[in-house]
């Protein structure tokens, strides 16, 4: 049975060269390939209740979401990139924090391998938590993981 390869993809130059190392890695392998754009927020909308002060009842969201569009834009962008590279793909988006979402989709999914980019420019929440995703990932993913510089 085929495997899973989960590529988090935001379009920077390191996720367009994880999502090329994922494809070969998927080619390789005879894996398919899950691609992951991540709506980057410091806490887990969907998750209830929240510890922090919230407009409204703090209820989580009801699904499923429709993706932003420039979420939506990045799982184009991927899509063109994949078009013609003979691998089967599937696309997904998730709100929330990006290393927590990354690990909690893949372990979900049963995904054998988790292909990212290494984290050379910050967000504003990882700058302000201290926290690199890829590092974060590679860490604690408890599955293989591939850091392309």
């Amino acid at each position: 049975m085929p495997g899973i390869i989960l590529v988090a993809f935001d379009d920077s130059e390191e996720s367009r060269r994880a999502l090329e190392r994922a494809i070969a890695e998927a080619r390789a392998r005879k894996a398919g390939l899950l691609v992951l754009a991540v709506f980057a927020m410091p806490l887990d909308p969907q998750a209830a209740p929240r510890d922090l002060v919230t407009w409204g009842d703090g209820a989580p969201f009801a699904g499923p979401l429709e993706p932003p569009p420039h979420i939506q834009a990045l799982l184009d962008t991927a899509a063109a990139r994949i078009e013609g590279a003979e691998v089967t793909a599937e696309y997904a988006w998730a709100p929330g924090p990006p290393g927590q979402l990354i690990m909690d989709i893949a372990k979900e999914r049963e995904a054998d391998l988790i292909v990212v980019g290494a984290d050379h420019h910050q967000t504003m929440f990882s700058s302000q938590l201290g926290t690199n995703v890829a590092e974060d990932v590679a860490a604690h993913a408890g599955r293989e993981v591939i850091v392309v510089q």
